[in-house]
């Protein structure tokens, strides 16, 4: 297993990257209203600065983007030039707002919502847009931060971070991926190992958990049993996608260092490409509602 830097852009909380059709990985800067598109083959950046805060961002099939921002969900033209609302579930408490969004193996968006002001305080909560109605529910309750959403096909699970309490959370869904049918703590994180952000499961059904303020990567069976840790020269990894066959691509964050920390550790805020020397992929899923932001 190895590393290496994939992209060198230096992001404040690199987050939410997804790469779509195996080509473009797409990440956000959830501190500067930044998107960025790499592409996979010609090695070429573009970045684009949006009006919008935003802090994850998905693939609308066939009609542009997804983007879960501190102020609402909206979707975007292929371009980031025109924008549609679509809610904020969160809209009558300013001490609140979305943080993290994936989509689900059926379409639908999934996302967490925090407190900005109080961020250990158990506020936030757990929602999905449907894609059928345009409908947002709240699915679960009682986060500090509900953060790192993944889903497991194999098993037909979901997982969720709760991210100040340490603990990740295991859903077994009903057979639509829209309904909670039991919910349980799939690990704890040991005082002193950081925060549980980004969550990402492959194809044999391992998550992988990328700890805040810890630079390791967790791996774990599908039953919970530790296999292995990936360490890395950063503080802060923030969240791992697929980019091919045992291939991670990792954001993280240079967030609240220091000149010397920065320093030390001088890949902080930039994209890691590590090789797993395994056999294992992974899926990032897309939004199948009919839009024309």
């Amino acid at each position: 297993m190895n590393y290496d830097m994939l992209e060198d852009s230096t992001c404040i909380i690199g987050e939410s990257p997804i790469c779509v059709e195996g080509k473009v990985l797409v990440w956000v800067d959830a501190e500067s209203s930044h998107i960025y598109q790499f592409d996979l083959h010609s090695k070429q950046t573009q970045c684009f600065h949006i009006g919008l805060p935003v802090t994850a961002i998905a693939k609308i099939r066939e009609s542009g983007w997804l983007l879960v921002t501190k102020i609402g969900i909206y979707a975007c033209d292929p371009n980031f030039q025109r924008y549609e609302y679509l809610g904020n579930p969160v809209n009558n408490n300013p001490k609140l707002r979305p943080n993290d969004g994936v989509v689900s193996p059926v379409g639908d968006l999934w996302f967490g919502t925090m407190n900005q002001d109080e961020l250990e305080a158990p506020d936030g909560a757990l929602f999905i847009l449907h894609k059928e109605t345009m409908q947002i529910q709240q699915l679960d309750c009682g986060f500090s931060v509900a953060n790192g959403i993944a889903f497991d096909v194999k098993n037909h699970c979901a997982y969720v971070s709760n991210m100040f309490q340490r603990k990740v959370y295991r859903y077994q869904l009903d057979s639509r991926w829209k309904t909670i049918q039991s919910k349980r703590v799939f690990v704890e994180l040991p005082q002193g190992t950081g925060l549980p952000d980004g969550l990402k499961v492959d194809s044999e059904g391992k998550l992988y958990v990328c700890h805040w303020d810890a630079g390791i990567i967790t791996v774990y069976e599908s039953d919970g049993q530790y296999v292995q840790s990936i360490p890395l020269p950063i503080r802060h990894t923030t969240r791992c996608t697929f980019i091919d066959n045992g291939v991670l691509a990792l954001t993280t964050a240079s967030y609240n260092m220091t000149e010397q920390e920065l320093q030390r550790q001088p890949l902080s805020g930039t994209t890691l490409r590590i090789d797993l020397d395994a056999d294992v992929s992974g899926t990032d899923f897309e939004f199948e509602a009919q839009m024309s932001p």
